[in-house]
């Protein structure tokens, strides 16, 4: 099963907001660019965001769009992948978070260094084992990830 997706390449300011982008434009043809920079952390002097605040705001731009966003957070691997997987059945894209270094694209793949990065899973197949993803900040699009790379 696969949603018909391409990693889209604009101005963002991290993944999160790559792969929103991502979906809006690819899925429901509408121009979203995100109101505001997302400051996580750990880089410079950046002030630290406040989540809630932030998922307020998406959801209230997407709403504008005509759009609806929902977080969900599973404390089971088999519960989040067999969510991850009625979504798609259901034609809906999935932004998802994994350890950088399961992203075999990324620089820090495989290596000792704790970060997540977002992707968007909007395929499977049960015969591979894997979930296809996009990832706007790398700009790749249907790549196959193994599902174990997504248990918890």
């Amino acid at each position: 099963m696969l949603i018909n997706l391409q990693a889209i390449s604009y101005e963002f300011n991290d993944c999160f907001q790559g792969d929103v982008h991502t979906i809006v434009e690819g899925i429901y043809g509408k121009k979203y660019t995100h109101s505001q920079m997302i400051r996580w952390g750990y880089s410079y002097d950046m002030e630290i965001i406040d989540e809630e605040e932030e998922e307020t705001r998406l959801s209230k731009e997407l709403a504008q769009l005509g759009l609806r966003s929902k977080k969900l957070a599973f404390s089971d691997s088999q519960v989040t992948i067999d969510h991850i997987k009625q979504e798609i059945r259901n034609g809906i894209p999935v932004i998802t978070w994994i350890p950088i270094t399961n992203c075999p694209w990324d620089p820090n793949y495989e290596k000792e260094f704790e970060m997540l990065h977002s992707i968007v899973v909007h395929g499977f197949d049960e015969d591979k084992n894997v979930f296809y993803c996009c990832d706007a900040t790398y700009q790749k699009s249907s790549e196959p990830l193994t599902i174990r790379l997504f248990e918890i």
